[in-house]
């Protein structure tokens, strides 16, 4: 069918793109994690709601948009795919000046598999619910920092994989976009902590390996060790000694940094 314009369609308040969040120049990266960026697109389809002009060219059952259309609106947003009882519903491509979502929607809803992508390079592959990024999926900034796992209502939460653009990594549970429960955390350089997390911080019972073969083992605070930890070196594994706010207060003698220090890139 040819152009039909139509009134009962309109575009959400002016789009924003994700914010860029930057690694800090912190001592411990832990704190440095990048939150999942807050779609720019309406949960919604608004192709199917609204104010202001707009043309849809496509198929209709009745008066309402059935089957396959594109609906475009005058600032060049447009919503292309398959659509039910003037709904978006089945496969669509939603193209807003700084972003664009491909994928499955339900009653206007982004749900399903599809692949979001934002102007300043960031992608999301995956599983949406109700609008929400919600199942699995892998979020990748436009700085090379990457997120594989699951989300829940647009946050990383669940079981996942973090890696930042210095190749530091951490793999473990997380709770709204932060480490929190039982993860691993690498260095480039070899060094490892596993054990427990309490948002982004080193907390409960955990190892801290260094690359040279040292190590601690023992119960942490809020990032650093607390009270007796067994500590082990090449040639010695010795008994537990005590630390006090992250400083080994028994040898006196012995020097150990008590958490690794990153290397931003």
């Amino acid at each position: 069918m040819g152009a039909v314009e139509c009134t009962s369609c309109h575009v959400e308040t002016p789009l924003k793109p994700p914010e860029k969040v930057h690694l800090e120049p912190v001592r411990s990266p832990e704190k440095s994690i990048q939150g999942s960026p807050k779609s720019p697109l309406s949960p919604e389809a608004p192709a199917s709601k609204g104010r202001g002009g707009g043309y849809y060219a496509g198929e209709w059952k009745g008066e309402n948009r059935h089957g396959k259309g594109k609906f475009t609106y005058p600032d060049g947003t447009s919503y292309d795919g398959e659509w039910a009882d003037n709904k978006a519903t089945g496969y669509g491509k939603y193209q807003t000046s700084n972003a664009t979502y491909e994928g499955f929607w339900e009653c206007d809803l982004k749900h399903g598999k599809a692949v979001e992508t934002y102007q300043d390079g960031t992608v999301y592959t995956g599983e949406f619910r109700n609008g929400n990024r919600h199942g699995h999926g892998e979020l990748e900034w436009a700085d090379g920092s990457r997120y594989q796992g699951q989300f829940v209502n647009n946050n990383q939460d669940g079981h996942g994989a973090y890696t930042w653009k210095n190749k530091q990594k951490y793999t473990g549970n997380w709770l709204e976009n932060y480490m929190h429960g039982v993860g691993r955390y690498e260095w480039p350089d070899g060094s490892a902590y596993e054990g427990q997390y309490h948002m982004n911080l080193k907390h409960g019972d955990g190892t801290f390996i260094w690359s040279d073969g040292r190590r601690i083992e023992g119960r942490w605070s809020y990032g650093k060790p607390m009270g007796k930890v067994a500590s082990q070196t090449k040639h010695f594994n010795g008994p537990p000694v005590h630390w006090k706010d992250g400083i080994m207060v028994g040898w006196a003698s012995v020097s150990m940094d008590p958490t690794p220090r990153a290397t931003h890139s």
